[in-house]
C-alpha cells in the first residue's frame, strides 16, 4: 500500500464543541450511523489550566501489519484482552457467542489458536471480556443471554473452564456489554447498556472463592448510565469511570474496595446540565462525550482518553485530566471530518481506544470505516494531535463493520485489532517513526 494511504493530516480537526447526544441502537452492529461527521463550530468550555492542546499533526509509532488471523469462530469479534504474563490472548465474539483463546509469541506478536468455548446458547452476545489481575479467572459479559460468566483459567495452557453462570439478586439487568475486575481482583464490575428504553447501570459482583456474588446494580441519577458501553478502573481502586453513549455522559463513580459499593461522584454531559464548572457534580455541554463508547486511563493515571461515534454522535477522541479532587476536567478533543481523499482514509464510527504503555500513542478503532487511528499524545499535559490511520487488516468487503476492539501488549511492541464483521484478529507491530 502506498505511503499516501497511511497519511492522516485532514482526517481529524480540532473540535469546537459537540452536538447534543443522539439516540442509538445498542446492538454492536447497526448501520444507521454510516455518515460523514462534520465539526461543530459552537463555542464550548475552555481547556483546563496548564494544558497545551494542539491541532498540529503528531509523530506516532508506525503500525506494521504482522499477520491477519481469520477464523470462522471469530464471527463478530469485538474485544480482546492479554493475560497478565503476556502469553495468551482472549477474544470475545458476539455471534453466535464465543470466547476464543490464542497463545501469543512475545517476540513476533503472532497468535496460535488454543481453544474456542462456544456451542452454548447462553454465551450469545459475548462482548466484554476481562481477566483477573492474578490471571486465575476470566469473565464474560453477554448482552443477548444477559448473563455474567466466570471461567477458571489454566496459566500453563491458557485454556479456560466455565465454572459459573453468576446468579443475580434483586432487579435484573437489560444489556450487559462490558466488564472489568477491580485492581485488587476482589470484584468484577459490569456495564449494563440498558437497551433502548432502560436506565442502564453498573453491576458489581464480589469474587468469593471460585464464584461471583451479586451485590446489585447502581442505576445512577438522571439516566446518567443509559447506554453504558465500557468502564475502567483508576489504579487506586477507589474510582470507576463509565462511558455512556445514549445520554452522552462520562461518569466518575466512587468505588469502595472494602465492600464494592458505588456512588456517582461526577457526571460530564454532552448537553447542558449544570453549566461548565468542573468542580460541580454535574457539568454540561462538555466536548467529547456525545455518543461516548470507550475510555482508557493513562499509564501515569493522571488523564483519561475517550472515544465516541460508533453508536451516535460525532467521531471524536477527547482527553480529560483526573484531578486531586477526584474529578475530571476537559483538556482537548479532536473530531473526524470523515472525509476520504488521496491522502486520507475516513475515520468514522469511533469505538474502542487504547493508550500505549509509554503514554505517547493512542490507538482508536473506527468500526464503520474499518481503520485504526494512530494519535500522538503528550504525556506531560494529556494533549492529543492527529497522526495517521491504517487499514484494520481484515479482508475487504462491502457494507461490513471493521475495527471494533484494540489492545496494546504490556511491553508496547504490538497492537491487536478485532474486526467485527471480518472474522479477523489483526496483529500490528509498533515501529518508531
Amino acid at each position: 500500500m502506498s505511503q499516501g494511504k497511511y497519511t492522516w493530516l485532514i482526517g481529524f480537526a480540532v473540535v469546537a464543541a459537540l452536538a447534543g447526544c443522539q439516540g442509538s441502537e445498542p446492538d454492536p452492529g447497526p448501520d444507521a450511523s454510516k455518515r460523514v461527521v462534520a465539526a461543530d463550530s459552537r463555542p464550548g468550555p475552555a481547556p483546563a489550566p496548564a494544558a497545551t492542546p494542539t491541532a498540529a499533526p503528531g509523530k506516532t509509532s508506525e503500525l506494521v501489519l504482522v499477520e491477519a488471523v481469520r477464523r470462522d469462530d471469530l464471527d463478530r469479534v469485538v474485544s480482546s484482552v492479554i493475560s497478565p504474563d503476556g502469553k495468551f490472548l482472549y477474544a470475545s465474539c458476539w455471534n453466535p457467542g464465543a470466547l476464543v483463546v490464542f497463545a501469543r509469541d512475545a517476540g513476533t506478536g503472532k497468535l496460535t489458536h488454543v481453544q474456542t468455548v462456544t456451542g452454548k446458547p447462553d454465551l450469545m452476545g459475548a462482548t466484554g471480556v476481562a481477566l483477573s489481575p492474578d490471571g486465575r479467572f476470566a469473565t464474560l459479559a453477554t448482552f443477548r443471554s444477559r448473563d455474567a460468566f466466570l471461567f477458571k483459567r489454566d496459566p500453563q495452557s491458557g485454556k479456560v473452564t466455565l465454572i459459573q453462570t453468576a446468579p443475580r439478586t434483586g432487579k435484573d439487568w437489560s444489556f450487559p456489554v462490558a466488564v472489568e475486575f477491580s485492581p485488587d481482583g476482589k470484584f468484577a464490575c459490569f456495564a449494563d447498556d440498558g437497551g433502548q428504553s432502560g436506565t442502564g447501570g453498573i453491576r458489581v459482583f464480589r469474587v468469593e472463592g471460585e464464584s461471583l456474588v451479586d451485590l446489585g446494580e447502581n442505576e445512577g441519577q438522571n439516566r446518567c448510565f443509559a447506554g453504558a458501553r465500557n468502564l475502567a478502573f483508576h489504579p487506586d481502586g477507589k474510582t470507576l469511570f463509565v462511558a455512556c453513549a445514549r445520554t452522552g455522559s462520562l461518569v466518575v463513580v466512587d468505588f469502595r474496595p472494602d465492600d464494592g459499593s458505588t456512588r456517582v461522584r461526577q457526571v460530564l454531559w454532552a448537553k447542558s446540565r449544570g453549566g461548565h464548572d468542573f468542580s460541580a457534580p454535574e457539568v454540561g455541554d462538555v466536548r467529547g462525550t456525545a455518543g461516548l463508547v470507550d475510555l482508557a486511563v493513562s499509564p501515569d493515571a493522571k488523564y483519561l482518553v475517550t472515544c465516541s461515534g460508533r453508536f451516535g454522535g460525532p467521531t471524536t477522541l477527547a482527553s480529560f485530566r483526573y484531578g486531586g479532587d477526584g474529578k475530571l476536567s476537559y483538556v482537548t478533543s479532536i473530531q473526524s471530518t470523515g472525509k476520504k481523499g488521496a491522502d486520507a482514509l475516513a475515520f468514522v464510527g469511533g469505538n474502542q481506544v487504547a493508550i500505549a504503555p509509554d503514554g505517547r500513542d493512542v490507538y482508536a478503532a473506527a468500526t464503520i470505516s474499518g481503520v485504526v487511528a494512530c494519535v500522538a499524545r503528550d504525556p506531560s499535559n494529556g494533549s492529543l494531535a492527529p497522526g495517521k490511520v491504517v487499514p484494520d487488516g481484515g479482508p475487504p468487503g462491502p457494507n461490513v463493520n471493521g475495527a471494533a476492539g484494540v489492545t496494546v501488549s504490556a511491553d508496547g511492541k504490538f497492537v491487536y485489532v478485532a474486526t467485527e464483521d471480518r472474522k479477523t484478529l489483526s496483529v500490528f507491530r509498533r515501529q518508531s517513526p
